[in-house]
């Protein structure tokens, strides 16, 4: 009896040991069956995700594509002038503008900031920082209703008079998309004589909030200017400030009947032109050449401000830096140093050249008028960079909507008639020819030393250190090295 179930024991022991990895695959297969089956679900989840992400993609480019202007037009703005502009202009008391004005020692004067927006991007946010010289004038009132139906709560405005800075900061609530908006009028007093002084938009290098800053934000993002050169999109102001004395006390009230006296005899029917005088035959690439800005004054019309725009081609025509002579030498610059005899001006507004946008501006005064000649009285050097059929240099007309940016004035009153062609010649055009072989050769050597001289190794303190040849060292001195 004790036999027959010591044997049945270890059958049924057997039989167990047997089911049990039977039991155990099973398990281990369902368990890698599941993980399989959620590896698969999640994989679908992430190709169905980029799907989704890369149909809203392609949706947002197409609305943007059709929004853009053509591709022709966006060049164009891209290549001379910047898009969003803000600007300082004066208003005198008949309501015209400019750029830069004079005002009697105690009078006041208006100046109006104002946006100009090719695009018509949707701005939701301007700052403003204005520095100005508080010897020579200070702020009275400031005006910003164009801006108060669109803010978003009280806007921030401050005056820190120890660093002579106005600070003005909106958040919009409702963006403004319109071409060409005031945001501020400003009301100033004149307080001591001046012979220059200037209103300049300020900037913060880290666009820090509680700093004096300049910016134009759309969906947060600052569209004024450039990275490298948010002064880029600005044009500032200036002005002379002229003293009162005994004799001027005389004409006091009579300086509006004298200006339209002038104006009605000389000045209303005299008509001054501007020139470009370009390269007498095509240039090569690699070629420097100069073209001309001359007065055209047939008439002998008395004269105290001249402003010019000219704007060129920057992926053509590169500008070279002239300046021996120059009033102004800072950055790049119109050369008008040979010209001074001729042209005495003494106020100087803005001589500078902007290659990134093709730009060359000039503005000068003279704080009493005279007839100035029909001769030239400024250069502008050009390098051709690439070959074209054809390339263009001329004045801007108000282009990006900034009326007088080229202009001959007295007293404030425009004379000059760029459509007149017997007097102005507001354009040129010509080819610029591919260079010779000479020429790619010179330009192919100039890389090749740049290149050398950059790969030197340089010395601590920024000193570079100069490549020595040391192969002849163990050769014998020649007659006279060794100085016998």
């Amino acid at each position: 009896m004790m036999t027959r179930r010591w044997v049945r024991l270890v059958c049924v022991a057997v039989a167990l040991l047997v089911a049990a990895p039977a039991s155990v695959m099973a398990q281990n297969q369902d368990s890698r069956d599941r993980r399989l089956r959620e590896h698969e679900e999640r994989i679908r989840q992430i190709i169905e995700e980029r799907r989704a992400a890369q149909e809203e993609e392609e949706r947002r480019r197409a609305e943007a594509e059709e929004d853009a202007p053509p591709r022709e037009e966006r060049e164009e703005r891209r290549r001379f002038v910047s898009n969003v502009v803000m600007g300082l202009k004066f208003i005198n008391e008949e309501g015209e503008t400019a750029y830069s004005t004079f005002v009697r020692q105690g009078n006041t004067f208006i100046t109006e900031v104002y946006l100009f927006n090719e695009d018509r991007n949707p701005v939701d946010r301007v700052r403003l920082a204005l520095d100005y010289d508080k010897r020579f004038i200070e702020p009275v009132r400031v005006f910003d209703s164009a801006l108060r139906p669109h803010m978003d709560g009280e806007p921030r405005f401050e005056l820190i008079d120890r660093d002579a800075i106005v600070v003005y900061d909106a958040k919009l609530e409702t963006p403004i998309e319109q071409r060409e908006v005031v945001v501020l009028r400003l009301l100033w007093r004149a307080r001591r004589p001046a012979s220059h002084t200037a209103i300049q938009f300020a900037f913060d290098d880290e666009e820090r909030d509680d700093q004096p800053h300049t910016a134009i934000y759309s969906r947060e993002q600052n569209i004024l200017g450039t990275r490298t050169d948010p002064a880029d999109g600005v044009l500032s102001g200036s002005l002379m400030i002229e003293q009162i004395d005994r004799e001027e006390r005389i004409f006091q009230g009579k300086a509006e009947e004298l200006r339209e006296m002038y104006l009605g005899s000389i000045g209303a029917t005299a008509d001054v032109g501007l020139e470009l005088i370009g390269p007498e035959e095509p240039p090569r690439v690699g070629e420097e050449f100069v073209v001309r800005v001359a007065l055209n004054n047939p008439q002998g019309a008395i004269i105290d401000a001249v402003d010019f725009a000219v704007l060129y081609d920057p992926e053509v025509l590169r500008a070279v830096d002239k300046d021996r002579f120059n009033w102004i030498t800072s950055g790049m610059n119109v050369h008008d140093g040979p010209y001074h005899s001729r042209f005495p001006w003494d106020i100087h507004k803005s001589n500078e050249i902007r290659n990134q946008r093709g730009l060359a501006l000039y503005r000068k005064g003279l704080s009493t008028g005279r007839a100035l000649p029909s001769e030239p009285f400024a250069d502008i050097h050009f390098r051709a960079i690439a070959p074209t059929n054809r390339t263009s240099i001329g004045f801007s007309r108000g282009r990006t909507g900034m009326p007088n940016m080229t202009s001959v004035r007295y007293f404030g009153f425009q004379m000059l008639n760029l459509e007149d062609s017997s007097i102005s010649t507001p354009a040129i055009e010509f080819p610029v020819r591919p260079p010779t072989r000479e020429e790619i050769a010179r330009l192919r050597a100039e890389r090749e030393a740049a290149a050398e001289r950059a790969r030197q190794p340089e010395r601590e303190e920024g000193v570079r250190a100069l490549t020595v040849d040391r192969s002849d060292w163990d050769a014998p001195p020649t007659e006279g090295e060794d100085g016998s």
